[in-house]
């Protein structure tokens, strides 16, 4: 279907103020005018979050600094399914509006979410970011009572560069054989090569990921560029999942996508590699919605919305998990 008419009048609207008042260019702006810049578009964009209490907590990090964390979670003795889910920024910010869609999954999947804010680059390049990510899943493993958690089911999900260490959490799980239930994915990046290297198979969606002006490919080149060190290869499978050469037996994956989303096709060609090696995945393509329609439902909400999706599967989780 097309674009839907809530994002086209909201990508006109855009424009217009693009037009009346230019923005500075990527590289000329410091990284503190880009974070400023994205978490006041996306905070007029974002619900209010649910009534459900949260707390914020501190988890040892392996580099002996500090990794701050939301649980959001009702009053219960009663052990509960967990979502350790990484926010999305590209790498490089911390938009505060996954506290919003994440109270309503606590809320309404009855089950305690757990928000991690991991070290961002330019500051800390890889892999300082995925090893606090990793850091936080072993802490709620080990210390699941005491968060209200269900140690036979603890999810790991994310959003665009979160969704990238949600990926890499469910591979490095596996190989050290220890229990995740599920992975949520949502507009993942799992191939931080595709806007340089131009990967042939990707180019079917072009024409579709190019009229989201939410994530265009200048901005996720720019953004991976500030994440990776100097040197590192994009396509190496430690940074993008894609390129893994054993995806099987890994937690089932739920993968969410806009039609249009501008990292549609690492999506799609994720689903299509995890289901080549044997692994379970269901893709969903959210028809005529673009990327960060997780977060934007204030502005962008029309068409299905991606967090019933997410409780439905917390809610009825798959008999097949790794345990």
């Amino acid at each position: 279907m097309p674009l839907n008419q809530t994002t086209t009048k909201f990508f006109e609207k855009l424009k217009k103020q693009f037009a009346a008042s230019p923005s500075k260019p990527l590289d000329e702006m410091t990284m503190s005018e880009y974070r400023k810049t994205g978490t006041e578009l996306f905070a007029s964009l974002a619900i209010e979050p649910s009534d459900t209490p949260f707390e914020i907590i501190t988890i040892p990090g392996p580099d002996n600094n500090e990794i701050s964390a939301r649980v959001y979670r009702e009053n219960s003795a009663e052990l509960k399914p967990g979502l350790i889910f990484y926010p999305g920024g590209g790498f490089v910010a911390e938009l505060g509006t996954h506290y919003s869609p994440c109270s309503w999954i606590a809320k309404n999947a009855g089950c305690v979410v757990i928000i991690p804010s991991c070290r961002l680059a330019p500051e800390n390049k890889y892999p300082a970011g995925f090893n606090d990510a990793y850091a936080v899943y072993q802490y709620v493993l080990d210390h699941h009572e005491n968060l209200g958690v269900d140690k036979k089911y603890v999810a790991a999900g994310g959003d665009s560069s979160g969704g990238n260490f949600a990926a890499k959490v469910a591979i490095k799980a596996r190989d050290e054989n220890k229990p995740l239930a599920h992975q949520f994915l949502i507009s993942l990046a799992v191939d931080l090569s595709r806007f340089i290297t131009n990967i042939p198979k990707f180019s079917k969606l072009k024409e579709l990921e190019k009229e989201d002006l939410l994530l265009q490919p200048e901005l996720a080149t720019w953004a991976y560029s500030k994440y990776l060190p100097n040197g590192a290869n994009p396509k190496d499978p430690e940074i993008s999942p894609y390129f893994h050469d054993d995806l099987s037996n890994l937690a089932p994956a739920t993968i969410l996508v806009g039609e249009y989303d501008g990292l549609r096709a690492d999506a799609d060609g994720y689903h299509e590699k995890l289901i080549a090696h044997g692994s379970k995945s269901k893709l969903h393509v959210f028809s005529g919605q673009t990327h960060s329609f997780l977060i934007a439902r204030k502005e962008l909400n029309e068409g299905e919305d991606p967090v019933e999706f997410i409780i439905d599967d917390i809610k009825s989780p798959r008999d097949n998990s790794r345990q």
